[in-house]
């Protein structure tokens, strides 16, 4: 009896030992699958988080999906879910653009290092992100989240051109004329030419109300030059950050001209704005005839506007529908609030246009503005000239 007894145990030790066995392995199987390197491996999940086992896996060649108002197929009538997208991908070594487009959020992982997170809730935009890898095979993780509404889920990868993340004008995009949040589009536009007449830049942009910057080095024959600005509605380009054409305003195509003596590289950025309407802007860097390697004018000190007794001083310009007058005699204090308790996040010099978001706070002390570096933010309305204020200055 003992010794059937010890036979029946060797047998069920055996049969548990082989199970763990084929367990681990499994495991281990699983585990590799997970980054194939022909295809993605996809699992799904009916909750917004990626939460316990999965409904479903299957594989997949793209991510490339506008499930409009439905919902994946592996998923029976669930608005409202996520997505994990894994696996391997062979990458000569250079710099590599990874762009994801969604709706609502996605997640982005590199051999298991962030690089995209734009996780929750929104509407559909891109966000994309430049990455140097070394020769070789790297791992891909993608997640997704839907939250109801419109699914979108896109998601790929190109190299970047000699390494150089924009070889031309750095092109960011914004679904507002402000500047203000995060890019919808940020591109390389070999030239900064654009006439879109009634439309938009971009499928993902609207035609109206949309605003732009564009960054880049110039680094021509050193001497003089003439650059043209032409925008509709308003533009305004900066070199080393100063500003050196202000054509900034709610307007119809207008060119507005300045000389400039490059002597080395030198750091260009172009802001534009569209409100309504035909939409064009135009920069043109011409040299002066025989201006070439010439010495540069000395510089004709342009004097300070007087200051009157109040504070103030008077501006050659006037303000208009869509832009202040800033009418301090000292740099005007740009708040992250309507109060001087809050801190300080810009400042705008004496004559500055910034452009008005229409906000003032409840009292009329505090007015909303977008400053030239591009912070949001209020300041005090007596020194800001607006079209409503009195011919005195003071509001």
């Amino acid at each position: 009896m003992i010794r059937n007894l010890r036979h029946v145990f060797l047998g069920v030790s055996l049969v548990v030992v082989a199970l763990v066995a084929l367990g681990l392995a499994a495991g281990r199987a699983s585990a590799a699958d997970q980054y194939p390197n022909d295809s993605w491996f996809v699992q799904y999940w009916e909750n917004v988080d990626l939460a316990g086992p999965p409904h479903a896996t299957r594989y997949g060649q793209n991510i490339d999906f506008n499930w409009g108002l439905g919902y994946p197929e592996a998923l029976d009538g669930q608005n409202t879910f996520s997505v994990r997208w894994t696996r391997a991908a062979y990458f000569p070594a250079g710099v590599y653009r990874f762009v994801a487009t969604m709706d609502d959020g996605m997640r982005v992982w590199i051999d298991g290092l962030p690089i995209i997170d734009a996780w929750g809730a929104s509407a559909e935009h891109t966000v994309s992100k430049d990455v140097p890898l070394a020769e070789g095979w790297h791992n891909i993780r993608v997640d997704y989240q839907e939250r109801g509404g419109m699914a979108v889920a896109r998601f790929n990868w190109s190299p970047v051109s000699g390494g150089n993340t924009y070889p031309n004008w750095k092109a960011e995009y914004f679904n507002n004329p402000l500047l203000s949040g995060a890019p919808v589009v940020v591109r390389d536009d070999r030239y900064l030419d654009f006439t879109w007449g009634f439309g938009a830049p971009d499928l993902r942009l609207s035609a109206d109300n949309f605003s732009a910057r564009w960054t880049r080095t110039f680094n021509g024959v050193p001497g003089q030059y003439r650059l043209d600005l032409t925008s509709d509605d308003g533009a305004r380009l900066y070199i080393n950050g100063q500003l050196l054409i202000d054509n900034w305003g709610v307007q119809p195509a207008q060119t507005r001209s300045a000389d400039y003596w490059f002597s080395g590289p030198a750091q260009l950025r172009v802001e534009y704005f569209e409100l309504e309407g035909v939409a064009s802007v135009r920069l043109d860097i011409v040299p002066v005839s025989g201006g070439e390697g010439l010495l540069p004018p000395t510089p004709t000190p342009t004097p300070p506007p007087p200051t009157l007794p109040d504070g103030t001083v008077s501006c050659p310009v006037v303000p208009t529908a869509t832009n202040g007058v800033v009418i301090s005699a000292r740099p005007l204090n740009v708040r992250a609030g309507a109060g001087l308790e809050f801190a300080i996040i810009a400042q705008l010099q004496s004559c500055a246009q910034p452009l008005l978001t229409g906000n003032r706070s409840a009292d009329g002390q505090w007015v909303e503005v977008l400053s030239d570096s591009g912070a949001i933010g209020w300041v005090l309305s007596q020194y800001l000239l607006t079209i409503d204020d009195s011919s005195s200055g003071v509001g």
